[in-house]
């Protein structure tokens, strides 16, 4: 995989690299293989969505000011999967439970996924230059660094109305 030049084209490679550990715990059978896959995609999911959270989402409000409910339904996302996370962490892998929460997961990355590269990423591409486009990235790998070690729900910002939802 080539090097990201700018955030959005970094956002999209971990929406890509996320898709294939879903894909990978979609098919997965072995219990251990199972928890590895989903810690890894846990450390990769908080990272992401801190980026998001703190620059991506930040950017596209500014960039473009009505785009505050497109802005607020993705964070309301954001709190879906991170309580199906939470949901998943003292399920034994091998259970029903951690299957069935497994398939929401997919289901709802896969929508958030596709809605961020189908309107939030070309807005924002539209908006701003290639120069701040490469500075948000910078951003992004900043904020990666230091993001919490589990997505929990109570993360979203409070001032947005209806993000909890």
């Amino acid at each position: 995989m080539t090097e990201p030049s700018d955030a959005i084209e970094l956002l999209i490679q971990d929406h890509r690299v996320i898709d294939q550990l879903l894909q990978e715990l979609d098919v997965e059978t072995d219990p251990d293989h199972l928890r590895m896959l989903y810690l890894r995609l846990v450390g990769l999911l908080s990272a992401h969505e801190e980026a998001e959270q703190q620059v991506l989402f930040p950017a596209f409000r500014a960039a473009l000011p009505a785009s505050g409910q497109e802005a607020t339904n993705r964070v309301a996302e954001h709190e879906e999967v991170n309580e199906l996370l939470a949901g998943m962490r003292g399920l034994a892998p091998d259970s029903a439970g951690f299957e069935k929460r497994t398939s929401a997961l997919i289901l709802e990355l896969q929508s958030h996924f596709q809605t961020e590269e189908e309107s939030v990423f070309p807005y924002l591409h539209a908006a701003l230059t290639r120069g701040e486009l490469m500075e948000m990235a910078g951003r992004i790998e900043a904020v990666k660094r230091h993001a919490p070690a589990f997505p929990e729900p109570e993360r979203a910002p409070a001032a947005h109305p209806g993000a909890a939802g």
